[in-house]
């Protein structure tokens, strides 16, 4: 087999084929068969190389993929080069960056980031929640399957753990959201900030990264409370942030209010379950059937909450926690949630809302029957 010499990687370098004691060229193999992902190792100290101008042939009597490398870390071959093969295999799609914002109180707001391949904005949740569109990028080339990192800036902080980043996964015609929320740094200034994309994740050291994408936002005035909503607002005017939609709120009162911190472990349980209902929408029935309940229970499902998607995720919760009790785990809920793409969500369990009103959770265990 005959492989053409890669070019050289820099001015001034050499690849070694000509003599050098330690070649920078490596002959790389994987022996993956079909479509499976390649498995590089490196065959160069077992596999005499003949140098014929600006080619490299050789002998081999299996079937095999190869890779002829320049690299002049030789020890990190191996390991660089399935980095850049992994890269190199994901399908690229252009695609929007899509951000949404409401605010709950003066300095503290929810944003929703999309990445879309489609224009389906107007179809999202967030047009029924009352959410306004404050960014839109334009196409931008993203791969399939990759992380995309999300940092912000200027009078914005993300409300997050410490040393916790932002990511979303992106996969070609599905909602990728990103729910977070967000803090102005300085009331007195204004509530205006940049999201930025990135490939790679935040660095603690090393040269910036080069986005992927830049988006500046300004946080959406606070709105006033909708007249369905004015009788409960009227014992307490200054209460905005909440856990649950309004539809949950009017049949379970102590979700209404985080700062009465529920003592009963089922009501944090519930507490806990509405936060993933409000993000659920229309897959909440994808969930039911990755959670086996049969087309019947999701029917009556619907037929119980007609006009309210969140009810209809809350209670197909309430029935995965009767039913399975002790192995109705976060642990669980995160697989299952993992297996219909709805990593958005798997980020919110991680994130420091979930550890809300119990600091003794074990086993990963934070329902209840």
């Amino acid at each position: 087999m005959t492989i053409p010499v890669p070019p050289l990687s820099g001015e001034g370098l050499t690849n070694g084929y000509k003599g050098d004691s330690t070649p920078c060229l490596r002959l790389l193999c994987s022996i993956t068969g079909g479509t499976s992902p390649a498995q590089w190792e490196d065959i160069t100290g077992t596999t005499p190389l003949t140098f014929v101008k600006d080619s490299v042939s050789f002998t081999t009597n299996v079937s095999a993929r190869f890779w002829l490398a320049d690299c002049h870390q030789i020890p990190e071959t191996v390991s660089l080069a399935t980095q850049l093969y992994r890269e190199l295999i994901c399908v690229p799609y252009m695609a929007k960056f899509v951000v949404f914002a409401k605010m709950n109180d003066p300095v503290e707001s929810s944003l929703r980031c999309f990445c879309m391949t489609d224009d389906k904005v107007d179809k999202t949740l967030e047009q029924q929640e009352n959410f306004e569109e404050v960014a839109r990028s334009k196409d931008i080339e993203v791969l399939e399957g990759r992380p995309i990192y999300v940092d912000c800036y200027g009078n914005l902080a993300p409300l997050t753990k410490a040393g916790q980043q932002l990511v979303l996964n992106f996969y070609a015609f599905k909602e990728n959201r990103l729910p977070f929320c967000v803090k102005v740094r300085d009331p007195s200034q204004e509530p205006c900030g940049r999201l930025t994309f990135l490939k790679e994740c935040r660095p603690t050291k090393g040269l910036p990264q080069t986005a992927v994408c830049n988006l500046n936002i300004t946080l959406p005035a606070v709105k006033k409370e909708s007249e369905s909503d004015a009788e409960d607002e009227t014992e307490k005017p200054d209460r905005r942030h909440t856990f649950a939609s309004l539809a949950l709120r009017k049949r379970y009162s102590y979700l209404t209010e985080p700062a009465q911190s529920p003592q009963s472990p089922c009501e944090r349980t519930d507490v806990r379950m509405a936060i993933v209902a409000d993000h659920l929408g229309l897959s909440w029935t994808e969930l039911a059937r990755e959670l086996n309940f049969s087309v019947e229970e999701i029917n009556f499902i619907r037929v119980e909450n007609p006009n309210s998607l969140t009810a209809q995720s809350f209670m197909l919760l309430k029935k995965w926690v009767h039913r399975d009790g002790k192995n109705a785990t976060t642990d669980a809920l995160t697989a299952v949630l993992t297996k219909i793409n709805r990593l958005d969500i798997v980020t919110l369990l991680e994130g420091p809302i979930f550890d809300y009103g119990d600091h003794s959770i074990e086993n990963g265990n934070v329902f209840c029957v």
